[in-house]
This record gives C-alpha cells, sequence and structure tokens, in this order.
C-alpha cells in the first residue's frame, strides 16, 4: 500500500494567507486511484466551493490511467470533473461561512494517501495576498537563503 504525498500545491502558500485547513476525502473512480498511484494528478489550479449543503474541488485534473487493457474507460473518461469532498456536517459549515461571509477562498494543498491507504485532500481557507504581501515574502526567502549562505561560508 502507497503511503505518503502525491502532490502539493506549493504556489497555494504564496498566493494566499492561510486562515485554516482542513482534512477531506475525496471521492473516486477505481481506476482514478490507479491513476493517482502513479502519480499523474495536476491541483495547481484547483479550488474548493459550496453547492447545496456538499462541497465540492473544480479543476483537479487526474489523467486517464496509462494500461492498454483500460482503453475503453479512456475514450470516457473526463480527467477535469467536479469531485465530491467527504467532510462532516461542521466541517462544510465552517468552510461554506468562511467562502461566504468573510471573503476567503477554498483551495487544494495537498493530495495524498493517509495510513489507512485512502485517499485526503488537506483543503484550506485562506485571503488571496496583495502585491506587497507577495513582495515581502520573495524578500524574507531571500533573505534567509542568503544569511544560510553565509552561515555555511562561516562554518567552513
Amino acid at each position: 500500500m502507497v503511503n505518503g504525498k502525491i502532490v502539493e500545491n506549493r504556489k497555494s502558500k504564496f498566493l494566499y494567507e492561510l486562515v485554516e485547513s482542513f482534512e477531506a476525502g475525496i471521492e473516486l473512480k477505481g481506476f482514478e486511484i490507479k491513476s493517482l498511484r502513479e502519480g499523474n494528478v495536476n491541483i495547481n489550479a484547483s479550488f474548493v466551493y459550496f453547492k447545496a449543503d456538499e462541497m465540492f474541488v473544480h479543476n483537479l485534473v487526474i489523467e486517464p490511467y496509462s494500461p492498454a487493457g483500460f482503453l475503453h474507460l479512456q475514450n470516457n473518461v473526463e480527467k477535469n470533473r467536479v469531485r465530491k469532498l467527504l467532510l462532516h456536517k461542521s466541517e462544510i459549515k465552517k468552510i461554506s461561512n468562511g467562502i461566504s461571509k468573510k471573503g476567503l477562498v477554498g483551495f487544494v494543498i495537498k493530495l495524498y494517501f493517509n495510513k489507512r491507504g485512502k485517499v485526503k485532500l488537506l483543503i484550506a481557507i485562506g485571503k488571496p495576498k496583495n502585491k506587497a504581501d507577495k513582495r515581502n515574502a520573495i524578500k524574507e526567502r531571500d533573505w534567509k537563503k542568503s544569511q544560510s549562505a553565509i552561515l555555511k561560508d562561516k562554518n567552513r
């Protein structure tokens, strides 16, 4: 059984200020699981939205499973279909209140297999950063890199 990270959206931490994060299950088909085990997924443009007391993820692209025996499935596969998230009602209520009232955005941070082999999404609600905040993040990151390089040179 595979255990660990499949894919991570590193850019989301740069684009948004994280307010709160949640672990959610996701409703998938069998061949999508096999494709995830191969790592054929893209979550960079995915976002979470609320509709009729349920949460859904949009723009989560899972490529079709590659073996030739599944050619009949590949023709009928929607790789960019809307997928339902499996959350408790209290979590759905928290996320939907944050998205609708506070002007926050729901997005996917990470897709991974948990210890039991189930596919989980780490979703978050956050506030979009403005240009000044992004510049400050870049400056801080560059300063930390140069600082560690200086310390490395001192220790030689």
